[in-house]
């Protein structure tokens, strides 16, 4: 082999190793960087929150992420949630009401006839609070109750 094609065998080596150099590296530096979102449901178990992609439990739009805030995302549509105690909790998300297996209205609590407070009297004891709730915390008992 003479000179020159020494010469050009080498500069072809030299190429071929800075492009396969050129790809380990890109490969290495491409760490996928985790998005944020809005997340149904954090891996701590909180509802609703805005955080990276890898701190949900689940992911995708239709699993409960976007790339969004939360007040934008339907799944964390803001209403009342009825829980089975009779009690209301007002701003729950529709996400955190499913995973609770309760019933979500859209809208105020207060505009909910399940959610209206009444004075719940059981003998001489009177409880402000929902009649669903009510029922249920003497539910036990054998005195009739009023509502007023």
């Amino acid at each position: 082999m003479n000179s020159k094609e020494f010469v050009k065998h080498k500069a072809w080596l030299m190429i071929f190793l800075t492009l396969s150099l050129m790809f380990m590296v890109s490969d290495f530096s491409q760490v996928s960087a985790a998005e944020n979102g809005c997340c149904a449901e954090t891996v701590n178990g909180d509802y609703c929150v805005y955080t990276s992609s890898d701190s949900c439990d689940t992911y995708g739009e239709t699993n409960g992420f976007a790339p969004m805030q939360c007040d934008g995302a339907s799944f964390c549509g803001v209403g009342c949630c009825v829980k089975e105690d009779g009690l209301c909790a007002e701003g729950a998300g529709v996400y955190a009401c499913d995973a609770e297996g309760v019933k979500w209205s859209e809208g105020s609590c207060g505009e909910i006839s399940e959610c209206r407070n009444v004075c719940c009297q059981v003998g001489s004891t009177f409880t402000y609070t929902t009649q669903g709730h009510c029922e249920q915390l003497f539910e036990d008992s054998d005195v009739e109750l009023e509502f007023h």
